[in-house]
């Protein structure tokens, strides 16, 4: 048998998922609310399987990320405003305080650290566990459940989820444990907030609050850790570019856009279509899975010009790093404050980095260069 290369913008594999590459396209996936996160009567996001649903399954169907109006829209008015801008913007001295003590850590350190675990993991975790209230103390429970929670996101296949279980038992019952507390020893704290108005007046139930919180810390520091560590690496790459923000710091909110679009941290998104609809002038029947390839899009030589060139300054620079529409995320505010505070951090104090070998992870719809096993090398640095 022959196989030939072929070249299209919307490709359909063996199994009738559709992916799209163009910016226009996955635009309109994101953007048009034809296209739902989990179709109708399916209690599992990936799949329009009828099977019991497994604890991760309960989980992930659960999260916002995955839920489609009205019940998104219910629980976007109640987990949201923790993450509008003018809220987030207040919290800045709290992330700068955090980084620092890390840059202080780091100054202390060998000549030789691994920047991914020792900084770009460290500060978003920190940081949305201070804003929701989760005892920092705990986050070296979170990094063996993070990765399990990744991996099984980042195929959504029946075996990885199944791989999961153990961790969604044990961080259900790590959150339940807390909101327990909290509701007989409340704190000035979100969570404290949330388990006794949300519990008592009915708008929430305790499996959706716990649910729910696991996506805020996970997602809270997933994306972020990506773009801190993804950001830096292309510095290293492109030593003009860092050596021109050191010089010139106000130009660090365009590029921490540029990081965002060059390097995606969310690879892909999916959704399903509840109608035939068009690509251009491709055809998609009703209830196909349909996966937005974010990081294709968003190098799109017909939106962005010279789109294969890292460029700092790049203005207008519309990237769909953080998606379109309703499920645009809520956290894109907090992940560019924390960035813009953690690789200002490092040029400032660190001058003179040096690369000395890095590893991505093999993931589909993460760019990540975080990896907790030692068998990888890691992104490692010398200070």
């Amino acid at each position: 048998m022959h196989h030939f290369l072929v070249e299209t913008p919307v490709f359909i594999n063996d199994e009738g998922i559709v992916y799209l590459t163009r910016h226009k396209d996955c635009l309109q996936l994101l953007s048009d609310p034809q296209y739902v996160r989990q179709l109708p009567g399916s209690k599992h996001p990936f799949s329009n399987k009828d099977s019991t649903p497994s604890v991760m399954d309960r989980m992930l169907s659960s999260w916002m990320l995955y839920l489609d109006p009205p019940k998104h829209t219910q629980l976007s008015n109640i987990f949201t405003p923790t993450f509008l801008p003018k809220k987030i913007q207040q919290f800045t001295p709290t992330i700068e305080s955090i980084c620092l003590e890390l840059i202080n850590d780091i100054a202390n350190a060998p000549e030789e650290i691994e920047l991914v675990s020792e900084f770009a993991y460290q500060l978003p975790v920190l940081v949305i566990c201070d804003l929701l209230g989760v005892p920092s103390s705990d986050r070296g429970l979170f990094k063996a459940w993070f990765l399990d929670i990744t991996e099984a996101t980042n195929t959504g296949n029946d075996d990885d989820i199944k791989k999961a279980e153990p961790t969604g038992f044990a961080i259900c019952q790590y959150f339940q444990d807390l909101i327990s507390e909290r509701q007989t020893q409340a704190r000035n704290d979100f969570i404290s907030e949330l388990s006794n108005k949300q519990l008592t007046d009915g708008t929430l139930n305790r499996d959706e609050l716990v649910f729910n919180l696991v996506m805020l810390i996970w997602g809270g520091h997933e994306t972020t850790k990506n773009l801190i560590s993804n950001g830096l690496l292309t510095l290293m790459h492109y030593p003009e570019s860092f050596e021109l923000l050191r010089q010139n710091p106000q130009q660090l909110e365009l590029a921490i856009e540029e990081m965002l679009r060059f390097e995606s941290p969310i690879q892909k998104v999916s959704r399903w279509s509840t109608e035939a609809s068009l690509f251009g002038e491709y055809e998609i029947p009703e209830n196909t899975l349909i996966v937005a390839l974010i990081g294709a899009a968003n190098r799109d030589p017909l939106y962005f010009p010279h789109s294969h060139i890292f460029d700092i300054s790049r203005k207008p620079n519309r990237h769909i790093a953080f998606g379109k529409g309703i499920h645009h995320c809520m956290g894109s505010t907090l992940a560019k404050i924390e960035s813009q505070v953690a690789i200002a951090a490092i040029i400032n104090h660190f001058p003179n980095l040096k690369l000395k070998s890095n590893q991505w992870c093999c993931y589909s719809s993460f760019r990540s260069l975080e990896h907790f096993n030692d068998q990888f090398e890691e992104v490692v640095i010398y200070v």
